[in-house]
């Protein structure tokens, strides 16, 4: 494969080198990068296509010429961006997958049969070693975010990560940074009481990734830290996978539940309920909103936008008074 190293102004190179140099251990990045072999390029050499990644730093060192060296997660791998130093862009480099198959802490948040999830984990690292990710080369970094400011964010005001989205809190411009952290906000809210049920996608088959947005899974920014912290270190929170099977493959979902939800997690995962893909029906919907704790007006302008022949007011009173019933008998079946 030929790799080009474009040169960029000198006032981009500075601030890259600024943003890495100065970059620390929790920090969010922002990363512009284009395909490193030109084919992001027009035939004049001007950028045509750009893609936004976000990584999360994990350390820092010095490569063996002195140039700095940035590790950390992105997009569910294990990276590393690299100041190539001079005139030249920095460069991704990635060194494997981000979450190993060896790793134990689902099954010490009491999930059971996790053979498809490592046979999942396995497949998912072979792809990384035989893929070619192209978007390696950093025309811009902007560091974004800490660790410490998102969790002080769901302690201010967890609403805006437990009650969902309707149409009137829907905003013209919705901050980038809102949904690349999205996942890590609503565990971060079940980590502090405000939030009793998550669904985060775990796993899923190569044909469902076009389909799928890395914020509503494990691979989005600080989720993975946030999941294994909890599972980990507090008693009172556990998982299931939830699986289900599409024409287009196979998805493995954990519903992380705080200790009263065990049966509701239990109800979501016979569903087949999935984080990054829509359950069909809207008795399954109201249920798995209800479940998740989202307000009735959120639930009832996602139910009516995911299905095409509109539903009457009757109609939908009668589906949220079955789902609430269903959820209170399944909350009664949770453990003590």
């Amino acid at each position: 494969t030929t790799t080009t190293t474009t040169t960029l102004s000198s006032f981009a190179l500075d601030r890259t080198r600024a943003v890495l140099n100065g970059a620390r251990v929790g920090d969010l990045l922002r990363v512009t990068a284009e395909a490193a072999d030109g084919s992001g390029r027009d035939a004049a050499g001007t950028l045509s296509r750009l893609r936004t990644r976000w990584f999360v730093v994990r350390g820092g060192d010095l490569s063996a010429g002195g140039r700095r060296l940035v590790s950390g997660e992105l997009d569910g791998k294990l990276t590393r961006i690299l100041d190539q130093g001079k005139s030249n862009q920095a460069r991704i480099g990635i060194a494997g997958a981000q979450i190993s198959s060896d790793d134990e802490w689902l099954s010490l948040g009491g999930a059971k049969d996790l053979s498809e999830y490592v046979a999942s984990c396995d497949a998912y690292a072979r792809m990384i070693e035989r893929e070619d990710d192209v978007a390696t080369l950093v025309t811009d970094v902007e560091s974004v975010m800490t660790y410490e400011m998102l969790e002080d964010a769901t302690r201010a005001n967890p609403s805006a990560w437990t009650a969902g989205e309707g149409a009137h809190s829907r905003r013209i411009v919705i901050d980038d940074r809102e949904r690349a952290t999205k996942m890590a906000g609503e565990l971060l809210t079940l980590k502090h009481g405000a939030k009793n049920v998550v669904l985060t996608q775990l796993a899923s088959d190569a044909s469902w990734q076009p389909k799928c947005d890395v914020g509503d899974s494990v691979f989005a920014p600080y989720a993975a830290q946030v999941l294994e912290d909890v599972l980990r270190n507090d008693p009172e929170v556990g998982i299931e996978l939830s699986k289900c099977t599409y024409p287009d493959g196979k998805g493995i979902t954990g519903v992380v539940y705080r200790k009263g939800y065990a049966g509701v997690a239990r109800l979501l995962a016979r569903m087949g309920a999935q984080a990054a893909r829509p359950i069909a029906g809207a008795r399954e919907q109201i249920l798995v909103g209800l479940a998740l704790g989202y307000s009735e007006e959120n639930i009832t302008y996602h139910v009516q936008r995911m299905n095409i022949d509109p539903i009457s007011p009757e109609v939908l009173i009668q589906l949220f008074d079955d789902a609430r019933d269903e959820i209170a008998n399944a909350k009664a079946e949770s453990a003590p």
